[in-house]
């Protein structure tokens, strides 16, 4: 039996791509066709997450195990397969692909053919050009230094000092405020 997957990106508009794989096929050779189908290495941390209709986070599928409570169940790419948690279309799941960040692609079922195997998965429709895999948080930095430099956002009207009338300021005037002590 063979998926049909639609990946979007709430970053880039007209980003889409199709991934068809088998049924049985692993998390990790899903991972693998979705990196392959956007450009981006292999070398960052990811992970799959199953979603509810409204795309809240249920189930996650790690890349590899972490330290966690062993009182909850742990799936791993390499041992779990796509139809252990996916098996009707319209279903949702995330790919995460910048963990610091929670930036993920956003991936619905779309279509089960049958009697149709294929001897790997494949991407069959690329339209867009994906998000960058990773922030680079030095260019970010960077680019807010420079715009706090030139809008000198620490000049004496951010804090509205120049609003503040000394003449205006009775410290006797809370003399008339009362307080109930119920």
């Amino acid at each position: 039996m063979v998926y049909r997957f639609l990946l979007l990106s709430d970053e880039i508009d007209n980003f889409e791509r199709i991934i068809e794989i088998n049924s049985d096929a692993t998390f990790s050779e899903f991972q693998k066709v979705i990196l392959s189908s956007v450009g981006y290495t292999d070398s960052e941390l990811n992970t799959f997450y199953i979603c509810s209709d409204d795309w809240e986070k249920e189930q996650e599928i790690l890349q590899m195990e972490m330290d966690s409570d062993s009182s909850v169940d742990i799936y791993l790419m390499d041992s779990t397969h796509i139809d252990e948690f996916i098996e009707d279309k319209g279903q949702r799941l995330m790919f995460v692909f910048d963990v610091l960040t929670d930036r993920a692609f956003f991936i619905e079922l779309k279509d089960i053919e049958l009697h149709k195997t294929l001897k790997k998965p494949v991407c069959t429709v690329s339209k867009g050009t994906p998000p960058e895999q990773t922030v680079q948080f030095d260019e970010i930095l960077d680019d807010m230094v420079k715009k706090s430099n030139s809008a000198n956002i620490f000049d004496e009207d951010l804090y509205g000092d120049n609003m503040y009338n000394e003449d205006e300021f009775d410290p006797d005037g809370f003399s008339d405020v009362s307080f109930d002590e119920n």
